[in-house]
């Protein structure tokens, strides 16, 4: 019987010691103070994908999957912004006097390029305030040549203005509405009716100009 004591304290000694030995499972840890970040980078284009100039203003970046989430749009600085917690947000942007309608955004890269298309219809009222004047230069042209048109077309709008250019080749869009536009510059032809128009130049100008637009033609 004292054997059988002693080897009974042992035993219950010994898995005594086991249970305390045992490891405890590590607390869940809320990783969200660790969570990584993102340089995010946002470009606007026009709907035929071109790349479109000018300031981005970010008007709203809130993350979709927090309650009273902050808006992060003051820490982008001409369209770039560092240290955005990885997640889902809402964006909206604007720029010369059009904003985009909110879109969904996913950053979980460290870097992340954010590709904005402007909308039809899509006016930021506190941009596009009052008209402003357009003038030109034409490089290369002939004096007196009277073949020479150009046409003002509105990216996202329906304005469409035109000017012929004055024998020294300056020209002049007076009463522009402040916005983005496509400047075609023809020669001869119908431009109306697109017959027998030869396209010299085409480029995105935005409105205000912050100088005179120079177009230099080839001089054959």
């Amino acid at each position: 019987m004292r054997f059988f004591s002693w080897f009974a304290i042992l035993t219950l000694a010994l898995g005594l010691d086991a249970v305390a030995a045992t490891p405890k499972r590590p607390k869940h840890r809320d990783t969200r103070t660790d969570q990584p970040t993102a340089t995010v980078r946002i470009h606007l284009v026009s709907n035929i994908g071109t790349v479109l100039e000018g300031d981005v203003k970010v008007g709203l970046f809130q993350d979709v999957n927090r309650s009273n989430p902050p808006n992060l749009a003051s820490r982008f600085t001409g369209g770039v912004a560092s240290g955005i917690p990885y997640g889902i947000y809402l964006l909206r942007v604007s720029t010369s006097g059009f904003r985009s309608a909110e879109r969904e955004v996913h950053i979980f890269q460290p870097h992340a390029l954010v590709v904005m298309g402007l909308e039809l219809g899509g006016i930021d009222g506190g941009l596009l305030t009052g008209t402003s004047t357009i003038i030109g230069k034409l490089e290369n042209v002939r004096s007196g040549d009277s073949s020479i048109h150009l046409r003002l077309s509105g990216a996202y709008s329906g304005t469409v203005m035109d000017a012929d250019p004055k024998s020294d080749g300056n020209f002049e869009f007076s009463g522009v509405p402040n916005g983005v536009y496509i400047m075609l510059t023809t020669r001869e032809g119908d431009l109306q009716a697109h017959r027998d128009a030869k396209i010299l130049d085409c480029r995105q100008v935005s409105v205000p100009a912050s100088e005179p637009v120079v177009i230099e033609l080839s001089s054959r």
